[in-house]
């Protein structure tokens, strides 16, 4: 591939955070986000402008922010003539701006101005579309694990997982293997139906005010058990409450499938009621059996 982005042929940078650990440098960063920026990410005030071949419009701030998120360093801006700022990255010595192309001429990249997130995110507006686009890459990144093999690693430190799955019990959906998973990198989640109690929830405290979690995924799956019990109206003597809790998110859904993903978007719409920290990010999506591919863009 050929890039034309402002410093694509500087020093590479690595990641710093093990989540990312498949981003080997800022043009692989680049190939994964030319895949997810879009018009619903881009500024609202440039969206007119946005395209799919100018694809970097809109985007400077919440990229710059979100590479400083996987290699560190500091986010600078460029004065534009309009009275706005271009943000772009400074690590070490090493200098980039992966959203440059929007720009006809070029730009004088100083690093004078040094930009503070608290101040751009400060916009709520603006602070949404920076974890839509995070979710997004997060999603990419996990869809390319599932498609890998499985990779042991010795298991020879203190827990440090970087994401929570809140998965079904059922035997058939195990993350680790799903995600292509290795020891300390999840902290699963595993209960019927993926319904949510008060277990759950100590669980889940505990996950993201003393493992510091902030990326929370809840993977419901087809062929689940519990949703069909509750569509059929089944019995259990210890069931009912999670048959009963199903019905209640589903209504009268008789398709299974459908049925699974509403369950489980009534569910962390929930979860987010229980942890209001607005940095974390709540997400799921819908694990095929049939396929074992997991698809995050059949949300209801």
């Amino acid at each position: 591939m050929t890039y034309k982005f402002f410093g694509f042929d500087n020093k590479d940078v690595s990641p710093i955070k093990k989540e990312f650990s498949e981003i080997k440098n800022q043009r692989v960063l680049y190939d994964y986000l030319s895949k997810i920026w879009s018009k619903e990410t881009c500024a609202p005030r440039l969206r007119e402008k946005w395209t799919k071949e100018n694809n970097t419009v809109g985007q400077c701030s919440i990229t710059a922010f979100l590479v400083q998120d996987i290699f560190g360093g500091k986010v600078y801006g460029v004065p534009l003539s309009d009275g706005g700022v271009h943000c772009y990255n400074v690590i070490g010595e090493v200098r980039f701006d992966l959203t440059s192309e929007q720009f006809n001429e070029k730009l004088n990249y100083e690093d004078k101005y040094e930009q503070s997130r608290e101040e751009h995110f400060s916009k709520d507006e603006k602070y949404q579309r920076y974890l839509l686009l995070k979710r997004k890459l997060i999603e990419l990144l996990l869809t390319k694990r599932n498609e890998n093999m499985l990779v042991k690693e010795d298991l020879s430190s203190s827990q440090e997982p970087y994401m929570m799955v809140i998965s079904c019990s059922d035997s058939r959906v195990v993350p680790e293997l799903i995600f292509n998973s290795s020891f300390n990198e999840m902290f699963v989640i595993r209960t019927a139906g993926n319904v949510i109690n008060e277990g759950e929830l100590a669980s889940i405290e505990y996950g993201i005010e003393h493992l510091n979690i902030k990326y929370i995924l809840l993977l419901a799956h087809t062929n689940c058990g519990a949703v069909h019990a509750s569509i059929k109206n089944e019995k259990g003597k210890y069931l009912d409450p999670v048959l009963n809790r199903i019905h209640k998110n589903i209504g009268n859904i008789i398709n299974e499938r459908e049925a699974s993903l509403v369950n489980a978007k009534k569910e962390i719409e929930y979860l987010k009621t229980k942890f209001t920290n607005k940095d974390l990010i709540f997400d799921y999506a819908l694990y095929d059996l049939k396929t074992n591919k997991v698809i995050f863009d059949e949300r209801i």
